[in-house]
């Protein structure tokens, strides 16, 4: 792969290129972190197989991070807590690790095999369990399955990764999709990493709390037909609203641009 990074600049959807570059997606309208990969070139040269790796921040200790492919620090900002990015990569073994923003000190690292014919999900996130003080940081790595992906309509999943939010019930249009969800629930369990077929168009999703009533996040977003997104909560309920690691709902969406 080629040593070459960008300065990113904020925007509120896909940065693309062409002529072998390198990409971001952000899912807030602001973004601060850039990290580098390579993307296809728009020449007539053949292409250059590539892995998809998509990397997910939900740590709220320490939240920003620098991000190293290999041992080489990939990010030219800091990778906020809440924040996803796409990557494309070459395939072979690779190893994935995160410090602490402006940092020496490695929070966790995974070593894994990278080939064309799969789609990863990196998630960053902290231990958690009620009344221990251990947050440390953890990752895991998750081979995307599409089979029976949806063409006619949209494919949604819920993943809960704020720590302190308790029991989350999961709405789309004030339909209830998923209850009791707790936790990182989606690590151990293979079903809740699966797709939901959703109409498209606006969708309103709600995360609200046990009783079913108190919205903890909510967000509206535009889907598409034949296109799959991962529906987060991350984020911290009980820290001041200004605090950028506030609990909030973000959608990753599986760009199809990097399946072609």
């Amino acid at each position: 792969m080629k040593n070459n990074k960008i300065n990113h600049k904020p925007q509120e959807s896909m940065l693309k290129r062409t002529n072998r570059l390198w990409t971001l997606v952000a899912v807030a309208a602001l973004m601060t972190a850039g990290l580098t990969s390579c993307l296809k070139k728009g020449d007539n040269a053949p292409a250059k197989p590539y892995a998809v790796l998509a990397l997910l921040n939900a740590a709220v200790h320490p939240g920003s991070v620098d991000v190293y492919q290999n041992s080489k620090k990939i990010t030219t900002g800091a990778f906020a807590s809440g924040k996803y990015a796409l990557l494309q990569i070459d395939p072979g073994t690779q190893e994935f690790g995160f410090r602490k923003f402006g940092s020496d000190s490695t929070l966790d690292s995974d070593l894994a095999l990278y080939d064309t014919l799969a789609w990863h999900t990196l998630v960053l996130y902290n231990n958690y369990s009620p009344g221990s003080t251990d947050s440390s940081v953890q990752l895991a790595n998750l081979i995307e399955n599409y089979t029976g992906i949806e063409t006619t309509k949209a494919n949604i999943r819920f993943f809960h990764l704020s720590p302190d939010a308790g029991i989350v019930r999961f709405f789309v249009n004030d339909v209830e999709v998923h209850a009791n969800r707790t936790y990182a629930d989606f690590v151990g369990s293979s079903s809740y990493r699966s797709y939901t077929a959703a109409n498209t168009g606006a969708i309103k999703f709600e995360a609200r709390a046990a009783d079913g009533t108190t919205v903890i996040a909510s967000k509206t977003d535009q889907v598409a037909n034949g296109n799959v997104y991962t529906i987060y909560l991350s984020g911290l309920v009980n820290i001041a609203g200004t605090d950028p690691r506030k609990v909030a709902l973000s959608v990753y969406w599986h760009n199809p641009y990097y399946l072609n």
